[in-house]
């Protein structure tokens, strides 16, 4: 039986997964078993030029994680997540020339080096079909061309909001996906059955010693921890301060959020400060920077 191969890249969702819908439809119309698969790249364990890992075992960690969060779902569809480790133009068309498949559906990412990974696959013979999805605003939706894309982020934004312009809809959850391949997979080059084996996240010999990690304790009192309460408790991150939210905006569903809120974040992206003025501006930039990437 011949196969469809869906592969996830940085986007590891189910929900609301574009890329994967039309995967999801060829293996249906071509009444093809459907293989999803994750690809870890030997070059992300690699000391760089400055000393250490290109890939830190904070985000190390917080990758299996996903992973395993995203095998329990597809378990619970009688589906699979195959991962494997090597570089991505040796192991997807040797895990195809097993499936029998010929076409690879991924979601797109404008950076050379992803970019240079499809044109690899293209290169060993498969057909790659991408798709964008790293913003909320569709580019072809845009009232300008990306390659007219304004300079001035005031501008941007105000012709976004004079446009009147809105996310897509979510996707409906999903509730079957097709069947996977009956073949052995322990038999592909770079199998590995664990996602913290594959990323080497079991490992904490790399984590700085002032970093705290894995947060098995809790900060020191201080200033932070006497002004915010309970965030003493948990990790001394980011992430962990207290947001500054508003919760009359926050009750708001999607529709009626603020345009420059919605154009800040990206697909499967949570709005770190929804409700603060700085962090919306904060994230519409950085939307605009998703977009000039198309450039």
């Amino acid at each position: 039986m011949r196969s469809t191969i869906f592969w996830f890249r940085n986007d590891l969702r189910l929900h609301d997964q574009r890329a994967l819908q039309p995967a999801i439809d060829h293996a249906q119309a071509h009444g093809q078993a459907l293989l999803l698969v994750y690809v870890h790249e030997p070059v992300q364990d690699a000391p760089t030029v400055w000393g250490f890992r290109r890939m830190g075992v904070h985000r190390r960690r917080f990758v299996a994680n996903t992973l395993q969060a995203l095998q329990s779902s597809l378990q619970s569809l009688n589906q699979q997540l195959v991962l494997l480790h090597g570089p991505v133009a040796d192991v997807l068309p040797a895990c195809a020339r097993l499936v029998q498949a010929d076409t690879v559906f991924c979601e797109d990412i404008a950076a050379p080096e992803e970019e240079a990974q499809v044109q690899a696959l293209i290169h060993a013979g498969l057909t790659v079909k991408t798709l964008w999805q790293s913003s909320l605003i569709e580019p072809d939706a845009l009232p300008f061309a990306t390659e007219d894309m304004p300079q001035v982020f005031t501008e941007f934004r105000q012709r976004i909001e004079s446009a009147g312009l809105q996310p897509l809809a979510p996707l409906p959850a999903l509730t079957q996906l097709p069947a996977p391949p009956s073949d052995n997979m322990t038999a592909l080059p770079g199998w590995t059955e664990d996602a913290f084996t594959l990323l080497q996240a079991h490992t904490e010999g790399d984590a700085h010693p002032r970093s705290n990690f894995p947060y098995t304790q809790a900060p020191p009192p201080g200033r932070r921890g006497q002004r915010f309460g309970p965030s003493a408790q948990l990790p001394h991150t980011p992430l962990a301060r207290p947001l500054q939210t508003n919760p009359q905006r926050l009750a708001r569903p999607a529709h009626q959020q603020p345009l420059v809120a919605l154009v800040g974040y990206g697909r499967g992206v949570g709005p770190p400060h929804l409700g603060s003025a700085a962090g919306l501006r904060a994230n519409a930039w950085q939307q605009r920077r998703h977009l000039l990437a198309l450039v």
